[in-house]
């Protein structure tokens, strides 16, 4: 007979790829409530099944139309505070907000998905978040394509650094 050390958490009995997915969806239920978001989905590696212990949370985030970059900024630094954003030194486990689009597009670009959390009414919270004005959404904007530009990332051969009004996409080239 096997013996079982009960010390261990839960997590020690799962799998890698379901560690991943769980606090996956942990923290999709978190992003969902934030102004401007209408849908959190999970792509790369967790959501093709490949997970390894260097593997990071992709996510897909699709927000209101016209509050592309204010919605990023606010996912982001939500992310942030949660602890949970992956940075150049801290990669395996951590939520990487590498592409975001408006509603309605992008048209699937052949990406593996799942979708993990989409907005069905809109809380309290969020709509007195979302009366943010035009004007702010412009100098967010403005202040985030110039650092995007600036990235020497963004013009490195085999980028996929990419921003428009109705996506955001950031695949630099492996190192």
């Amino acid at each position: 007979m096997d013996f079982i050390d009960f010390r261990h958490t839960y997590y020690n009995y799962m799998t890698i790829q379901k560690q991943l997915e769980h606090k996956a969806k942990k923290y999709a239920a978190k992003i969902i409530r934030l102004p401007f978001v209408h849908m959190v989905a999970l792509t790369g590696s967790v959501a093709a099944g490949r997970a390894t212990q260097k593997s990071d949370i992709d996510y897909f985030i699709q927000l209101q139309k016209k509050r592309l970059y204010i919605g990023r900024l606010v996912v982001t630094v939500a992310v942030h505070l949660w602890g949970q954003r992956r940075t150049d030194r801290s990669i395996p486990g951590k939520l990487c907000l590498n592409w975001f689009g408006t509603q309605n597009f992008p048209k699937q670009r052949h990406r593996v998905h799942q979708i993990l959390a989409m907005q069905t009414h809109r809380l309290m919270g969020q709509k007195i978040g979302e009366l943010v004005t035009g004007w702010t959404e412009l100098i967010v904007r403005l202040y985030q394509i110039r650092r995007i530009q600036k990235d020497p990332r963004t013009h490195a051969q085999g980028s996929q650094v990419r921003w428009s009004d109705d996506e955001l996409g950031f695949h630099p080239p492996k190192v």
